[in-house]
């Protein structure tokens, strides 16, 4: 069965020609990173739905990061205001 397979890097049902089969796990990294989740629903001949859930907020790891960033600036602007005076 294919559906096992569709989020590998490089899977197909494709002719070689037509792609090279990284579309959905591209999607599936990023959909992870931002702390959701992709649910398929495939049915043979009637089609497939994908549902995607994305948390409201960041992710706690994510937004660490940036609140880590964002200290940085503030402190480095802090010490240039600090230097001119």
């Amino acid at each position: 069965e294919v559906l096992p397979h569709i989020f590998e890097p490089f899977f197909s049902t494709k002719d070689k020609t037509e792609g090279v089969g990284l579309g959905l796990s591209v999607a599936f990294g990023i959909i992870q990173r931002h702390g959701g989740e992709i649910e398929v629903d495939s049915q043979v001949n009637q089609g497939t739905k994908f549902t995607i859930t994305l948390p409201r907020r960041p992710v706690a790891e994510n937004s660490g990061h940036q609140e880590k960033q964002h200290d940085e600036r503030q402190a480095e602007a802090a010490g240039r205001h600090a230097d001119r005076g």
